[in-house]
């Protein structure tokens, strides 16, 4: 409410009300429209939209700061995209409010992916990447194949590519992907599983991949990897792992693995959470070298669960901290080494253990022969009570990961929400093993606790009909995973101004009088402006 007092003499009045809510459009450019039967002819105007492939290719008039929007529907690729923003103000495309797009690349020649990436400063996001092309391994391609540099992927699903689910390359200079769900991408060949959900080489910056769900590649969930190429500069945050490899070789490949023939470096991998299942056998959880010595490598409050962090090969500085590792069987090795000595600068503290040996040790026979974990803590026995990890999400408000790990096995568990939805929010909860069924939890969101459950057994299978799909099984009750999203509200009220009633002055003197609305469907606050003339 804002009450204003003005001295008038022959006067009019001009009210303006401005209302705030989440819904607002970011843009801070021009908007420009794509549909599945738009043209390059068309404006780009909601009425006469482009076509996508138009839209990628940076027709005239398109400038830096300017949002495509992407109507819902299936867009039979593959694509390249060469826009160009600036630093500070990139082009972002984006899917409308409330669609769902999709771009296939169905088999189709040329392209390396469903969406190609070699313009610089833009963003792409809320899309689904895909091949639905289930022939032979000639057609396979990427989801998502990165070569521009300063460009970001975010909140996208990359599904059921028959190469890597993303291709994230050197010449990708300080790119990102975040909060991209990515599965059941690669193929089984006659040696191994194929393709990777991330497959990732960089030399200079820093690529981040951060608050990505990654399970069920057919080959590793992030392979930071080369032979003639770089693999330094990587800051790896947020994201959740689980049961890579599973449908391309029938047991549980590497969730992470940093190294090649190079030396990696400058490598960042933070709050991490690592899942295996304990019947498959697993070679390790997160693999730091592969042939040749490294340099220095940060691993901090990350969470593995029946898995191992191995060091294969030199490093010259590790500091693992605030680490929780939990192994439920004593033949699986917490951290292993060949051997602890190709470490020349080891920091390990402030961790937590839990079953399982350290380089085939107790944990007290490590501290001693390591010299390590002094403030560190271990326990015999798995957590009884269950842990609830809620990871919102850096680009969209009220959007957020939740990982359950229901160490009890409750059939449901209660989540608190508060730090990521407000009383009255309208909301749904996807399980990410079945993101083509309906929501497990929907409604208004009213500050109470959420039950979610724990129960499910669906799970969305890769299409490759070759791959182990029989193996494949949901992680529940044990361990869950769940995609939070806030929704518009059903229906937007108008806001109504309240009448400031009728008022009889003399000239020269002062009116006032209040300004006052209300919004029922908010939120608050509401913003008033005001003016008058003498």
């Amino acid at each position: 409410m804002d009450s204003r007092g003005m001295k008038l003499g022959r006067f009019r009045i001009l009210i303006v009300l401005s209302l705030l809510w989440s819904g607002m459009s970011s843009c801070i450019g021009a908007e420009y429209w794509v549909s599945p039967d738009g043209s390059a002819s068309g404006s780009g105007s909601e009425r006469a939209p482009w076509s996508l492939a138009h839209a990628l290719s940076h027709p005239s008039g398109l400038q830096p700061g300017d949002t495509i929007w992407i109507q819902g529907g299936r867009y039979v690729g593959p694509y390249t995209s060469d826009l160009r923003g600036t630093s500070s103000l990139p082009i972002v495309v984006r899917a409308a409010a409330g669609e769902h797009v999709v771009l296939d690349a169905c088999g189709q020649a040329p392209g390396n992916a469903a969406l190609s990436i070699e313009g610089e400063h833009a963003w792409y996001w809320g899309l689904t990447l895909t091949n639905s092309d289930t022939g032979e391994p000639s057609t396979y391609k990427d989801g998502v194949y990165f070569t521009g540099a300063n460009n970001k992927l975010i909140n996208c699903i990359v599904v059921d590519n028959g190469g890597n689910g993303i291709g994230f390359w050197s010449s990708a200079v300080d790119s990102e992907v975040a909060g991209c769900i990515i599965y059941n991408n690669g193929y089984r060949g006659t040696d191994r599983g194929h393709g990777h959900g991330v497959y990732a080489q960089n030399s200079t910056g820093t690529k981040v991949l951060r608050d990505n769900i990654l399970f069920h590649s057919f080959g590793i969930g992030i392979h930071a990897y080369t032979e003639n190429g770089s693999i330094k500069g990587f800051d790896i945050e947020g994201n959740v792992f689980f049961n890579a490899g599973i449908p391309g070789s029938g047991f549980i490949e590497r969730n992470l693995l940093v190294g090649g023939l190079q030396p990696a470096a400058r490598i960042r991998v933070s709050g991490n959470m690592f899942y295996n299942r304990p019947q498959f056998q697993s070679k390790a959880s997160a693999q730091f070298g592969y042939s040749v010595a490294n340099e220095d490598l940060v691993f901090e409050d990350n969470t593995l669960v029946d898995g191992t962090l191995w060091f294969p090969k030199a490093w010259e500085s590790v500091r693992s901290r605030g680490n929780r590792m939990y192994a439920r069987s004593q033949e699986i090795q917490l951290i292993a080494f060949e051997p602890f000595g190709n470490v020349d600068a080891p920091d390990f503290n402030m961790n937590h253990y839990a079953g399982g040996t350290l380089a085939g040790m107790s944990f007290e026979d490590w501290k001693r022969a390591s010299g390590q974990d002094a403030n560190s803590t271990y326990s015999a026995a798995m957590p009884a009570e269950t842990q609830v990890l809620i990871r919102p999400n850096p680009y969209e408000e009220g959007r957020a990961h939740v990982v359950v790990m229901n160490w009890s096995g409750e059939s449901r568990v209660e989540v608190d929400l508060s730090t990521v939805l407000g009383s009255g929010d309208r909301f749904s909860i996807r399980d990410v093993q079945h993101l083509s069924g309906d929501p497990v939890v929907d409604g208004i969101y009213s500050g109470a606790a959420i039950n979610l459950p724990m129960d499910l057994s669906v799970i969305d299978l890769p299409a490759r009909e070759d791959s182990y799909r029989k193996r494949l099984t949901h992680t529940m009750p044990e361990f869950g995973v769940f995609l939070m999203e806030k929704l518009p509200a059903a229906n937007n009220t108008t806001p109504i101004l309240h009448p400031v009633g009728n008022k009889t002055i003399e000239a020269g003197s002062v009116i006032r009088f209040t300004v006052d609305a209300s919004d029922v469907d908010g939120p608050q606050p509401l913003e008033f402006k005001a003016s008058g003339n003498e």
